[in-house]
């Protein structure tokens, strides 16, 4: 791939837009679509050509990139793609859709003979993004087409192959239930500290410098330390991952083994019935000492 490679990138919201402004950057022949005029306008003042027709976009697109902000857009958008773009073109899933829409996705994909990835991304976030250092998690029917290498280097430092579609999906949300459990269970240990008397400052210390540090720990709570929940990962776009794990595991019958990830689904929908759903997740923290206070426990 090179510059003459027509990309298109549909949904350039929090994330899909400094991801399109490196692709940008990078001197490929990318077209942005969004129906929303504001993102329009943000992308126009990057530099980026943008258009409101997609069925346009993808006519003779050589690779088409997606990032939208919900499952059933998304399903929406890929269909109107798929029905669209060239069989040679090559279909990316970057947002996340889930397993079964994966793998839906995929099938549909294959009834074309078109090639898809499902490819959501982690790694730290639209400012990983900014910097080119987000991580691609690849589920792919073969080997990852030779050359989207050189396109996915533009906003990332790594593409995992995990499989067939449906495998970077689950990986996704494998990874993200994961995160959830760690940042829950270090708002817990920072509530209880303080509950005893213990400066959180110094605990913070304490398990940075010890065998519980944790990206977590650094990336989220040194800032919610000091009542500030502006950064980080989105309570709203967590909850949307940790309901499509659920989702995941209600076809295979887990058993009793996901006691971690439905404790952390459920303090984040306490999280967002409390007004929290556009704060970073370790507002747990702050949630878990008021949910103390009221009960004249621990944070009392």
């Amino acid at each position: 791939m090179n510059e003459k490679t027509k990309v298109v990138f549909a949904g350039l919201g929090i994330m899909g837009f400094p991801i399109a402004k490196r692709i940008h950057e990078a001197g490929f022949d990318l077209t942005g679509v969004d129906n929303s005029e504001a993102v329009r306008a943000n992308a126009h003042a990057a530099g980026i050509r943008m258009t409101e027709s997609l069925t346009e976009a993808v006519a003779d697109a050589d690779v088409v990139l997606m990032m939208l902000p919900t499952v059933e857009i998304s399903r929406l958008v890929f269909d109107e793609v798929l029905t669209h773009a060239p069989a040679t073109s090559i279909l990316v899933q970057l947002g996340t859709i889930g397993y079964a829409e994966a793998v839906r996705e995929a099938e549909a994909a294959r009834t074309k003979g078109v090639t898809y990835l499902d490819a959501p991304v982690i790694g730290g976030g639209a400012p990983a993004a900014e910097a080119g250092n987000l991580k691609i998690l690849a589920g792919s029917d073969g080997p990852i087409p030779a050359g989207t290498e050189q396109l996915f280097r533009c906003f990332s430092a790594r593409t995992f192959h995990m499989g067939i579609p449906g495998a970077g999906q689950m990986t996704k949300l494998v990874h993200n239930t994961l995160l959830a459990s760690i940042a829950t269970s270090t708002a817990e240990a920072f509530a209880v500290a303080r509950g005893f008397g213990i400066d959180p400052d110094v605990a913070w210390d304490v398990f940075r410098s010890s065998s519980t540090n944790s990206f977590a720990l650094e990336w989220l709570f040194a800032p919610a330390l000091k009542d500030d929940y502006s950064g980080g990962a989105k309570v709203d776009i967590l909850l949307k991952d940790l309901r499509l794990y659920m989702d995941a595991l209600a076809t295979r019958d887990p058993g009793d083994v996901v006691t971690h990830g439905l404790g952390a689904l459920e303090l984040y929908e306490d999280c967002h019935r409390l007004g929290h759903g556009q704060d970073d997740i370790a507002v747990v923290f702050k949630v878990l000492g008021e949910r103390a206070t009221a009960g004249n426990g621990l944070g009392a």
